[in-house]
């Protein structure tokens, strides 16, 4: 008994499972690619947008990889990429707070700032 419906674009059959497999796995990757994100800019205080890109194709190649290399979209290079990163909002569970990268970033500008980020979510995670 057949269940799923088949699908076609430009007369070519669409593997609908293998498409929402690989769609599920670059949502993942995204998901840990902000999280890295997030974790550099506590431990690089004082990051701007191009310290941003830099610092993460440097030291979350992978990361970075998984979520990037993988489009086929040739006109847009990785640093304009990771620029549009810079703006996308990230909710922190820690704190509680959503705010863009950039925002993040302004808000960590100091080592001090991050320890007071520190002291404030502490409590909440015990």
């Amino acid at each position: 008994m057949k269940i799923m419906k088949d699908y076609y674009y430009d007369d070519e059959k669409i593997d609908v499972k293998s498409e929402l497999r690989t769609a599920r796995h670059h949502f993942e990757s995204v998901v840990v690619l902000e999280e890295a994100a997030f974790e550099m800019l506590l431990l690089h205080p004082g990051c701007n947008k191009r310290m941003f890109g830099e610092i993460l194709i440097d030291q979350y190649e992978a990361e970075v990889y998984d979520v990037y290399f993988c489009l086929d979209d040739e006109d847009e290079s990785i640093a304009n990429m990771l620029c549009k990163l810079w703006e996308t909002l990230y909710y922190d569970k820690a704190s509680g707070e959503e705010h863009t990268f950039k925002e993040w970033a302004i808000m960590f500008r100091t080592k001090q700032d991050v320890d007071n980020y520190y002291k404030i979510i502490k409590p909440v995670e015990m």
